[in-house]
């Protein structure tokens, strides 16, 4: 069960927020759908198929992908951000 912890409970879900999901490296953003707030989630979101028809995300179970299909781009393999960090030559 997603919901409680083993047990039978009644729930009433009758509201719901905004939920716009950002990706780790902040390269892609959805779009915003409604997301009801659910208590003792086994997880901290659950995203559905209203969340990923709306977004056009195509999920690949095989191949651990979840590409979303206007991009290309794939929130759960971000490409790697490459720094450069720039140390001040040393004072002595």
């Amino acid at each position: 069960m997603a919901v409680g912890k083993g047990k039978k409970e009644v729930f009433s879900f009758d509201e719901w927020v905004p939920l716009t999901i950002v990706s780790s490296d902040q390269a892609w953003i959805s779009h915003a759908c409604r997301a009801i707030p659910a208590p003792n989630l086994c997880v901290p979101v659950l995203l559905g198929n209203p969340f990923l028809a709306t977004n056009g995300i195509v999920i690949d179970h095989e191949l651990h992908t979840c590409i979303d299909k206007k991009s290309g781009y794939d929130p759960l393999n971000p490409v790697p951000i490459k720094r450069n960090i720039i140390k001040p030559d040393p004072v002595f």
